[in-house]
């Protein structure tokens, strides 16, 4: 094998594992962010006044007001379900 080719072989070897590293810091996102998800939700009442830190949680996942109980409920599963599914995904790549 020429230099060329080992240069093009070692290349593509830490190219794959850059992905395979970039795939499990992805997945550790995911992760982190449904359980942080799944936690807010579980204390969560939406028919209550909201806090400054619940109004924060809130803005980080870009839900702003109005704050319609419904509305809320119904974005937050949907942060959650979607993330969920983007995990799932990944596992299966």
């Amino acid at each position: 094998m020429n230099e060329t080719s080992e240069l093009i072989h070692k290349t593509i070897k830490n190219l794959h594992s850059l992905a395979r590293k970039t795939k499990g810091l992805r997945q550790q996102k995911l992760e982190s962010k449904i359980n942080e998800l799944k936690h807010f939700c579980d204390r969560f009442d939406p028919y209550k006044e909201l806090t400054s830190v619940e109004m924060s949680f809130l803005k980080k996942f870009n839900i702003h007001p109005p704050y319609d109980p419904f509305m809320l409920t119904n974005k937050l599963l949907m942060e959650l379900e979607d993330t969920i599914e983007e995990l799932e995904e990944l596992k299966n790549e």
